[in-house]
């Protein structure tokens, strides 16, 4: 059951993640309004490939709350676990970083939204405040998408000519403003329309633990693309220190507290990677560190040595418990 609760869960969250991110972007999710099904298609696959490290670790994090909750032989569930983590290390991330390059080198413009949805013009008929001014409001009223436009503008710094007219405006697309008789009156209006993104902009809360997930992430892919010696260092670290959330989820007699506590340190494996990249704690490390070992080496050594703590309290646990218990009460009092 394991194969298929990992799989399962990583098919779930690779299209639950990858369709999401897609509509919390503005060019895209305008491009699916618009009827741009290919673009729409082409981020979901190019979010997919490169959040799939990221989903397959959740993927695993489920697997270990269904050991939590299900009686499985530890001889088979564990090298079962290590299996398919190795494969996915070895070659599933590989795969998707090279399908990534491809993806970016043949469609570049639809990946990093340099598409016509980005200059193109705000819609009509809704009142604007104008990027420059806090006190100038404007308000297209032209009936169709054309390049010619009637403007209302309102000056509210004005005692006089407070309210102008022009009817034979023109949109400038590469500077995405409006302009009449080469004289520029509109400062912004055509991108990303500022009425709209507000309803896309990822919540407070969640910018964080995206920026973080992206760092890992993107060091992945650019140790990846830098050799195999480096990527199998800090992917193969990283996951270790993945496997070992596992010993969480019997590190306590409650089941839920179990699974905060993964989820917890789950958050922390992210979080903590800026700090062993640069800053006071990577320099700290370094000063420790033989100079034959490379500076890039410091996260993989951080995540190996959490690992190997962990592995160490999670056999404390065990023994502890194998004392007093036998059976399924060496895991859960």
């Amino acid at each position: 059951m394991i194969p298929l609760v990992f799989l399962i869960n990583l098919v779930v969250w690779v299209c639950v993640l990858s369709v999401f991110s897609v509509l919390g972007s503005y060019i895209y999710l305008n491009s699916l309004i618009d009827g741009n099904i290919p673009l729409f298609l082409i981020a979901v696959c190019y979010r997919s490939l490169f959040l799939l490290p990221l989903c397959i670790m959740i993927a695993f994090i489920f697997v270990f709350f269904y050991t939590m909750r299900h009686k499985t032989v530890l001889f088979i569930s564990i090298p079962l676990i290590v299996a398919l983590a190795g494969a996915t290390v070895l070659f599933a991330m590989p795969l998707s970083y090279s399908l990534l390059g491809k993806l970016e080198n043949r469609f570049s413009d639809a990946v990093f939204g340099n598409t016509t949805i980005s200059g193109k013009m705000f819609d009509s008929g809704y009142i604007r405040g104008d990027s420059w001014s806090t006190k100038v409001s404007w308000i297209d009223i032209s009936k169709e998408d054309i390049q010619k436009r009637s403007i209302i503008l309102i000056d509210a710094g004005k005692t006089t000519n407070a309210l102008l007219f022009y009817s034979n405006s023109m949109y400038i697309r590469a500077s995405r403003t409006m302009e009449f008789n080469s004289t520029e009156i509109i400062g912004q209006a055509g991108g990303e329309d500022p009425l709209f993104t507000r309803y896309t902009r990822l919540p407070a809360f969640l910018g964080p633990i995206v920026s973080d997930v992206v760092t890992v992430l993107n060091a992945f892919r650019s140790a990846f693309e830098s050799g195999a010696y480096g990527y199998f260092w800090l992917a193969g670290s990283f996951f270790i220190a993945i496997g070992v959330l596992w010993i969480f989820c019997f590190s306590t007699g409650w089941r839920m507290l179990n699974a905060l506590l993964v989820l917890s340190f789950f958050r922390m494996l992210f979080y903590c990677y800026q700090f062993t990249v640069s800053g006071p704690v990577y320099e700290s490390i370094k000063r420790f560190l033989p100079s034959i070992v490379p500076d890039s080496s410091v996260p993989s050594l951080v995540y190996l040595a959490f690992s190997g703590l962990c592995f160490l309290a999670g056999i404390g646990i065990f023994m502890k418990r194998k004392i007093t218990h036998s059976g399924p009460e060496a895991f859960y009092d």
